[in-house]
Formats: C-alpha cells, structure tokens, sequence
C-alpha cells in the first residue's frame, strides 16, 4: 500500500525513524514534520530552525537530533514537541592552530 504523506510546503530534504516507528522529515520549509507511518497523519510539526533542515539522527535516548543549514543543531523530545537544546557553530571566528 502506498501513503502519501502531505504537509511540508518544502522540499524534503532528511529522514529519520524513531523508536517508536514514526517517520520524522526535516524540510525546507525549515520545520520537522512527525508521521504516523500506518495512516499518514502527521503526529507533530517541530518550528524552531530558520533554515532548511538538512539532517535528522535519533540518538540513544531517543530524542531527535536536527541540523539546519542556520548552523545550529537543535535536541528535540518528539513527544511533546519541545526543543530541549540549541547548539550554535560560530562561523564567523576562525581559531589559528
């Protein structure tokens, strides 16, 4: 059976899928969208990057781990919806080695 799943208004640009067997799609329409892979309802619409989401990981404790092109990494719990952490790459200073 094929499922269309229809939300982003971007192109698709990472997928992950968690513990619990959700597909999670990051676009660039810069949110992250969380699927119910048996009906296609999306579950969850994550906001919080203000660049296309490039990359998606689930770690250990299954939280989700996103990567926008603004250069910050964001640490989300899907369930709730919450970003718990935003790591921000300063790519304006250069360290001299």
């Amino acid at each position: 059976e094929v499922i269309t799943l229809t939300g982003h208004s971007g192109s698709i640009w990472a997928l992950a899928m968690n513990r619990k067997g959700r597909l999670i799609s990051g676009s660039g329409d810069w949110t992250i969208k969380v699927w119910d892979t048996a009906s296609g309802t999306c579950l969850k619409t994550l906001h919080g990057h203000s660049e296309h989401v490039r990359a998606l990981a689930v770690n250990s404790k299954g939280q989700l781990i996103s990567g926008s092109r603004e250069n910050s990494i964001k640490v989300w719990d899907t369930d709730s919806g919450a970003c718990l952490r935003t790591l921000l790459r300063d790519v304006y200073k250069r360290q001299e080695q």
